[in-house]
């Protein structure tokens, strides 16, 4: 098996700002940096967040909608073709010291706005054993706000994203589906490892309780406010083109 990568291959892993630039972003002004008060506020738990993404272009990404060129391709300083898009994450773990996030690329359940519309799921999707409950956004304008019903949110992938970085804040996940969002996270963290010791099940079993305690409290209470949210439920729209939704976080 290869090696771990080092600390400091690891640190050019993440995502930088480009403060040298500017606060905002040419793009839109709502793409903007966050002074440090700001961004200790800003940057917590089930903060969700869009943001300017760049990747190496592979041969599929080269060309599409019947093989008209992609106008998100640019060439790099290498020759290199780099892919741009603008992509939606959400905060699961917060390092106050180093001032970086670790941040989910939006493995998949569905995401969606707290407006009133029902999450949809596709048959395929179920086939394949998507199991996961859907997250809830509160979005921080619900006026301007669009989040496809399509939309998934990645759990068993995780970015670490500078503080000084550019983004448009979408909203935060709703509070009573945290622990459902950072449950997954860890579930999706942990496949694929050894098995844990008896003594280290039994202390994941426990908190699985009281989280599922947490929930259940928190929805009682929502449900005694006269939450008039209708609870979310699947329906099978059209079947996706090459068997994904159209606005799946990640892909």
């Amino acid at each position: 098996m290869a090696p771990a990568a080092s600390v400091n291959i690891r640190n050019q892993l993440r995502f930088h700002g480009t403060p040298d630039r500017g606060w905002y972003e040419t793009l839109d002004p709502r793409y903007r940096m966050r002074t440090r008060a700001e961004a200790n506020q800003f940057f917590k738990t089930g903060r969700v967040f869009a943001m300017l993404w760049a990747e190496a272009a592979s041969e599929t990404m080269a060309r599409r909608n019947g093989g008209t060129e992609n106008t998100a391709i640019t060439i790099g300083r290498f020759g290199q073709g780099v892919f741009s898009q603008i992509r939606r994450f959400v905060v699961v773990q917060v390092n106050r010291e180093a001032h970086f996030v670790y941040a989910l690329a939006s493995e998949h359940t569905i995401v969606h706005l707290n407006n009133g519309i029902q999450p949809v799921a596709f048959q395929e999707e179920l086939d394949r054993g998507m199991t996961k409950e859907p997250i809830m956004v509160d979005a921080t304008d619900p006026s301007t706000e669009v989040m496809e019903t399509a939309s998934r949110l990645r759990c068993g992938k995780i970015y670490p994203i500078e503080w000084n970085v550019k983004v448009r804040d979408i909203g935060m996940v709703t509070g009573r589906h945290k622990t459902r969002l950072m449950r997954y996270y860890r579930e999706e963290q942990n496949q694929g490892f050894d098995p844990d010791t008896e003594e280290e099940e039994e202390e994941e079993e426990e908190e699985e309780e009281e989280e599922e305690e947490e929930e259940e409290e928190e929805e009682e209470e929502e449900e005694q406010a006269d939450y008039q949210q209708p609870a979310a439920r699947f329906s099978y729209p059209q079947q996706p083109q090459n068997g994904y939704p159209p606005n799946s976080w990640g892909h």
